[in-house]
C-alpha cells in the first residue's frame, strides 16, 4: 500500500506517541514498584529492630526469672535438708521465717507432711485460707515422680496472685517426708517489668511449659493467670525444646490484636518467658513515612507527566529532520551491504580460481618440467639440474596450496550428511594410509577404542586425515615417534584429542594455528602450506563443535575438539 509522506508521518508521530506513553507508564510504575519496595524494606527493618530489641528484653526476663527461681530452689533444697537431719519442727517456723527474710521474691515459706498436714510456715498468710487450691498443688507434687522443682497454678487474688513452688522431701530410703513450698510473690516481677521502662505497647508473660498462665503485665481482664494459653498462643504448638529466643507474629486468639511475641525457653523448672508488642503502635511511625512517600510519589509522576508532554511536543517538531536522516542511514547501509555482497562474490571467485582453475596450468608446467627432466636431464648441468628441481618443487608446493585451497572452500558450501562414524576405526584407516606414503618411517600409534560420534564421514575424515599428518609431520624427528588419539569427559562434554611427541610450539601463537596461511615453523623444517588447520577448525564448526591447541617447544602438541553428542546433534548450515 502506497502512503502519502503526510500519513506515513502522522503514522510515525502515533506510534511514537504510544512508546512514549508506554515508557511513562513503565517509569511510573518502575517509581510506584519502589516506593512500595522501600515501604516494605522499611516496615520489616522495624519490625527486625523490635525483634531483637524483645530479643534482649526476653534475655534479660529469663536471667531474672531463672536467679529467681534457682534462688528458691536453693532455700528449699535447705529447708528439706535441715527437716531431714532434726526431725523437729518446734522450731521450724523461726528458721522458715529467718530464711524467708533472704528471698525478697518469696511472700511465704512452709514444709508439709505426708499426709499434707502444716508442719510450719514462714508466718501468716491469706493464700493459707486458699486450702483447697494449695492442696491440689502439694497433692500433685506428692505424687511426681522424682524431687525436682515443681510449679503450680497461680493462687490468691488475680490482681495480685502468688505461684506455689514445691519440692518433695525424700528420706534417705526413699520414704516421701513431705513437701517444701514457697510462694513467689508476683510484685517482684512487676516491679523487674517497670524497672524495664517499657512502653504500654508492650507486655511481659510468665507461662509453664504446658501453658497454664502464670502473670501477664500490664494485667489484662482476658488473660488471668491460671488461662490454659496452649490453645490460643502458636508458640506452645512449636517444636520442642526452643532453639533460642523465638519470634511469632500472629493476632491474639483472645482481642484480635496483632502482635510480635518473642519467647525463651527455662528448662528446670518448665517455664516459657515472653515479650509481646502490638503492632499498631510499632508501625504507626512507618505508616507516617509511607504516608509522606505516597505524597512524593505523586508529585514525582506530576512531574513525570509534564516532562513527557514536553518531550512529545519536541519530537514533533524534530520529526521531519529525523525520517530525513533515517532515510539517509538506510541507504548508506544498503549501498555497504551491497559492496560487503559483491566483495564475498569476489573472494569466493578468487577462491574458486586459485583452487580450480589453476590445477589446470600448474599440472601442465610440472607435467613439461618433467618431461624436460627425462629427455634432457643427462645434457643439462648441474646448475640447470638444481633449479629445475627448485622450480619442480614450487610447483608441486603450488598443487598442494591450489588441492588445500579447494579442499577448505569445499568444506564451507558442502551441505553435511550426518551419521553415525566411528572415529576410532577411522583413525586405524588413515594411519595405514600415511604409514603406506612413506613406508621408511614407523610411528607408534594408540588409538582409543569405540570412540563414536555423529557428523558428515566425508568430513570428519578430512578433520581427522589433517590432524593425524599433522602430528605424523611434526614427530618425524623424534627418537621414538609416538601418536594418540584419546577422548575424556571434562565437565560434562566429551573431547577428543590427538597428541604427539614432536615439535611442539610456543602456546602464546597457538590461536594463529587455525588461521589460513599462519604457520609456528618454517618450510625448510616441515613442509606443508598452512591451511591444513584452517580446514580441520572450519570442519569443526560447521558441526557446532570447538577446536584448540597446546603445546611447548620440543615437548609436543596436543589438539583437542569437540563435537555435539548424538541425542543433541545440531550441525550448523552451510556457511
Amino acid at each position: 500500500m502506497n502512503d502519502s509522506p503526510a500519513a506515513a508521518r502522522d503514522l510515525f508521530h502515533r506510534r511514537l506517541e504510544q512508546s512514549l506513553m508506554a515508557a511513562f507508564l513503565l517509569m511510573v510504575l518502575l517509581v510506584c514498584t519502589a516506593a512500595i519496595l522501600y515501604g516494605r524494606e522499611e516496615r520489616r527493618d522495624r519490625i527486625d529492630s523490635a525483634t531483637e530489641q524483645a530479643a534482649t528484653l526476653t534475655r534479660a526476663l529469663e536471667e531474672h526469672v531463672r536467679r529467681s527461681v534457682g534462688a528458691v530452689d536453693v532455700i528449699l533444697q535447705t529447708i528439706a535438708t535441715d527437716a531431714l537431719a532434726r526431725r523437729e519442727i518446734d522450731g521450724l517456723p523461726r528458721e522458715l521465717a529467718r530464711k524467708r527474710a533472704l528471698l525478697p521474691q518469696a511472700r511465704w515459706l512452709a514444709i508439709y507432711g505426708p499426709e499434707l498436714e502444716l508442719q510450719g510456715a514462714s508466718g501468716d498468710d491469706d493464700v493459707l485460707r486458699d486450702a483447697a487450691a494449695l492442696r491440689a498443688t502439694l497433692s500433685a507434687t506428692l505424687r511426681a515422680s522424682d524431687e525436682r522443682l515443681h510449679v503450680g497454678p497461680p493462687l490468691g487474688d488475680a490482681a495480685a496472685p502468688v505461684i506455689p513452688v514445691t519440692r518433695r522431701i525424700v528420706g534417705g530410703d526413699g520414704t516421701v517426708l513431705g513437701v517444701a513450698v514457697a510462694m513467689l510473690d508476683s510484685e517482684h516481677f512487676e516491679r523487674f517489668y517497670r524497672e524495664l521502662e517499657l512502653s504500654p505497647a508492650h507486655s511481659l508473660v510468665l507461662t509453664r511449659a504446658d501453658g497454664l498462665l502464670l502473670l501477664r503485665y500490664p494485667q489484662y481482664a482476658s488473660m488471668r493467670p491460671g488461662l490454659d494459653m496452649s490453645t490460643l498462643s502458636p508458640v506452645f504448638s512449636a517444636p520442642r525444646p526452643l532453639a533460642g529466643p523465638v519470634t511469632l507474629q500472629a493476632a491474639s486468639a483472645i482481642d484480635g490484636v496483632e502482635r510480635l511475641l518473642t519467647y525463651r525457653e527455662i528448662g528446670q523448672p518448665a517455664l516459657l518467658v515472653g515479650i509481646g508488642q502490638d503492632l499498631h503502635p510499632l508501625l504507626a511511625p512507618w505508616r507516617q513515612r509511607v504516608l509522606t512517600l505516597a505524597f512524593g510519589v505523586a508529585g514525582v509522576v506530576a512531574a513525570l507527566t509534564l516532562l513527557l508532554w514536553a518531550a512529545l511536543a519536541q519530537i514533533r517538531r524534530s520529526a521531519e529532520a529525523e525520517r530525513r536522516h533515517r532515510e539517509t542511514l538506510e541507504h548508506k547501509v544498503r549501498e555497504r551491504t551491497a559492496e560487503l555482497e559483491h566483495a564475498n562474490e569476489e573472494l569466493r571467485a578468487f577462491t574458486y580460481s586459485a583452487s580450480h582453475d589453476l590445477r589446470g596450468p600448474l599440472h601442465g608446467i610440472h607435467g613439461v618440467m618433467q618431461l624436460l627432466r627425462h629427455k634432457h636431464g643427462k645434457t643439462l648441468p648441474e646448475a640447470a639440474l638444481d633449479i629445475l628441481h627448485h622450480a619442480e618443487n614450487s610447483v608441486a608446493n603450488m598443487v598442494r596450496l591450489t588441492e588445500d585451497l579447494l579442499t577448505l572452500s569445499g568444506v564451507g558450501r558442502r551441505t553435511l550428511e550426518p551419521q553415525p562414524v566411528d572415529l576410532s576405526a577411522m583413525a586405524w584407516e588413515i594411519a595405514a594410509e600415511l604409514a603406506d606414503a612413506d613406508p621408511e618411517y614407523h610411528v607408534e600409534l594408540r588409538v582409543e577404542p569405540e570412540m563414536s560420534v555423529v557428523g558428515d564421514p566425508g568430513l570428519l575424515r578430512i578433520a581427522l586425515h589433517n590432524l593425524l599428518a599433522n602430528a605424523w609431520k611434526y614427530s618425524s624427528r623424534a627418537e621414538e615417534p609416538v601418536v594418540e588419539v584419546t577422548s575424556e569427559v571434562f565437565n560434562g562434554e566429551r573431547i577428543f584429542i590427538v597428541r604427539d611427541n614432536g615439535a611442539g610450539f610456543d602456546a602464546a601463537h597457538a590461536h594463529r594455528l587455525f588461521q589460513p596461511f599462519q604457520r609456528l615453523h618454517s618450510s625448510r623444517e616441515f613442509p606443508g602450506t598452512g591451511v591444513g588447520l584452517a580446514t580441520v577448525a572450519r570442519v569443526v564448526r560447521r558441526h557446532g563443535g570447538r577446536v584448540w591447541a597446546d603445546g611447548a617447544p620440543g615437548a609436543g602438541a596436543a589438539f583437542r575438539f569437540t563435537l555435539p553428542e548424538p541425542e543433541d546433534s545440531t550441525l550448523a548450515q552451510p556457511a
